[in-house]
């Protein structure tokens, strides 16, 4: 064996052990970190480009297709706490260069400061990703320029504002002397601010420097775009009248006219009192006549008639039914009603009503009894119940063979015949007329077999259908189903990190049907075994709604994935 040194990286060469030589070096074992720092916005939403992912066999080939689940980001951040998987929930896939675009949300990010994310996958090897996440002002001022940092005096000269006796040169110093309106005469020259000739032409712009009195200058270019003027309709001219007390003519009433709003009245105090009368007031015009006339609209009844009603009053409808006739006088006494007695005269009219009436022949009574429905006449003990019971027996077709109780001749001809038809079946089911038979990717012992590489849709009828029998637990309305898979290795090794997890619909109460679909992406992300050897360990589990949020595992077996034959 040869061993060299190349970059700083320990090398061991093999060679003459196997053919062709191979080449194994110890960084290849390391985990793949990127060579820069992701930088990340505080508390926010955002994608990490994660990459590249290696083959674990061969340490040379970009895995693609690979699925990166939630369980397989782990989140370290620069609080000290202990690694917990990413708070984002989605699913990442590799790329045909094996990288990955991971999505991390507000939670993963909610800590300032350096980061690190950590995937771990059984197909390839593991993969660091550095990150620095910053609060959002300087992030978007650094990587988007969208902001600006914040800038203290402090920073820029080295210490706060000092007094007037700092050197001169120093801005502190001239932003001190500049602005402390307490400085002594209030007025800006070049002994004030101690900053020269150039200055003082700058300063002169503004009136702070030059002959006194030292005025603010300011044009109302920057209001109107003009100079003052008194043309009417511009703001210029109305601050000319309104301040310039040397016009001629000014008053104040002659100021304010100038800012009188277009479309207010024009009216006087005097225009209004004339118009509302000598000495009115709203409670002048609130006249004791006029609610008085309200008061008597409001007391008329005939206002109030619905249209359509009686206009009879009380007194007429008294005399209609007489004086000191109410509902109880019109009715008979009792004394009327127990006088009442049978006569001739009422027996007559009795007779002639059944005078009228023909009874019917016996051939018509006999011919309605037998056209009598039965199911009228089904009480027990009665001649309709044994006329029914009669029929019956007369044909045993009818009769439910499973019906008969145990020692009876139907009882034994109903099991004879059940078992042989049963195992017949069996028989004829084996035959075949050359045709080749589509099992479900689910076997009846639960075991899945699936093709890597394959689609399994519920719109092809093909998704891995799962059904639940006698199911007495919490409703699953509402609930949340999923079917995780785990490698067969991660698994005995008691570790909990999903290979792949897919949504799952769940229909019906006591026998419940779960299907779940994959796609060609995710099978094609799974390990597969020649030898049929299964690979995985799938469960199927729910969670139901809140409040309650009961955790039910509904199934769990082994999942086998056979290799994909290329085309």
């Amino acid at each position: 064996m040869t061993r060299s040194r190349t970059q700083g990286v320990l090398t061991w060469l093999v060679v003459g052990l196997v053919a062709p030589p191979l080449v194994v070096s110890l960084s290849m074992l390391r985990p793949q970190t990127a060579s820069a720092l992701s930088i990340l916005k505080k508390a926010t939403a955002q994608y990490v480009l994660v990459g590249p992912f290696i083959d674990s066999t061969d340490f040379i080939t970009a895995r693609a297709a690979l699925p990166i689940t939630q369980a397989d980001v782990w989140v370290y951040k620069t609080d000290g706490t202990l690694p917990t998987t990413k708070n984002e929930s989605s699913t990442a896939y590799t790329d045909a260069r094996g990288m990955a675009y991971i999505k991390v949300d507000d939670t993963d990010t909610d800590t300032a400061g350096n980061m690190r994310l950590q995937v771990q996958l059984l197909e390839a090897l593991p993969v660091w990703e550095p990150c620095v996440v910053l609060a959002p002002n300087p992030h978007d001022a650094t990587v988007t320029g969208t902001a600006t940092l914040p800038a203290d005096i402090t920073e820029v000269k080295g210490t706060a504002l000092g007094a007037e006796t700092d050197a001169p040169g120093d801005m502190a110093a001239a932003l001190t002397k500049f602005l402390d309106v307490a400085v002594a005469s209030q007025r800006f020259t070049s002994a004030s601010y101690n900053q020269g000739a150039d200055s003082n032409t700058v300063l002169a712009k503004f009136g702070f420097y030059g002959t006194s009195p030292y005025y603010v200058k300011a044009s109302t270019d920057e209001f109107l775009g003009t100079a003052l003027t008194e043309t009417s309709g511009q703001i210029a001219g109305r601050f000319t009248n309104f301040f310039d007390q040397a016009s001629a003519g000014y008053t104040v009433a002659t100021a304010l006219a100038s800012f009188k709003a277009t479309g207010f009245s024009t009216h006087s105090a005097a225009d209004v009192v004339t118009a509302l009368g000598t000495g009115s007031t709203l409670t002048a015009l609130a006249t004791a006549t006029a609610l008085a006339t309200a008061q008597a609209d409001l007391d008329n009844p005939a206002q109030y008639k619905a249209t359509g009603f009686s206009t009879h009053s009380a007194a007429e409808v008294v005399t209609a039914f007489g004086t000191g006739a109410t509902l109880t006088s019109l009715a008979p006494s009792a004394t009327a009603l127990s006088t009442g007695v049978w006569t001739g005269t009422k027996a007559g009219y009795l007779d002639a009503a059944i005078s009228g009436v023909t009874a019917p022949s016996a051939a018509a009574v006999a011919d309605a009894v037998w056209d009598e429905l039965l199911a009228g006449h089904a009480g027990v003990g009665s001649t309709g119940a044994a006329l029914s019971a009669a029929g019956a027996a007369g044909d045993p077709w009818s009769t439910v063979l499973g019906g008969y109780g145990a020692g009876t001749a139907g009882y034994i001809f109903y099991s004879y015949l059940n078992a042989s038809s049963a195992a017949i079946k069996a028989k004829t089911d084996l035959i075949s007329a050359d045709t080749v038979t589509v099992a479900s990717p689910v076997a009846a012992s639960g075991e899945v077999t699936v093709f890597r590489g394959d689609d399994y849709a519920d719109a092809d009828g093909r998704a891995l259908t799962f059904t639940v029998t006698d199911y007495s637990g919490p409703s699953l309305v509402g609930a949340t189903t999923t079917m995780a898979l785990i490698s067969k290795a991660n698994y005995e090794r008691g570790l909990q990190t999903a290979a792949l997890s897919v949504a799952c619909t769940v229909t019906g109460t006591t026998t419940l049907t779960v299907k779940a679909e994959l796609t060609a992406a995710q099978t094609a992300g799974l390990a597969s075994n020649p030898s049929l050897i299964y690979t995985y360990y799938y469960q199927v589990r729910s969670t139901t709604a809140a409040p309650a949020s009961r955790k039910i595992t509904l199934a769990q077996d082994k999942l086998i994935v056979r290799p994909r034959i290329a085309e």
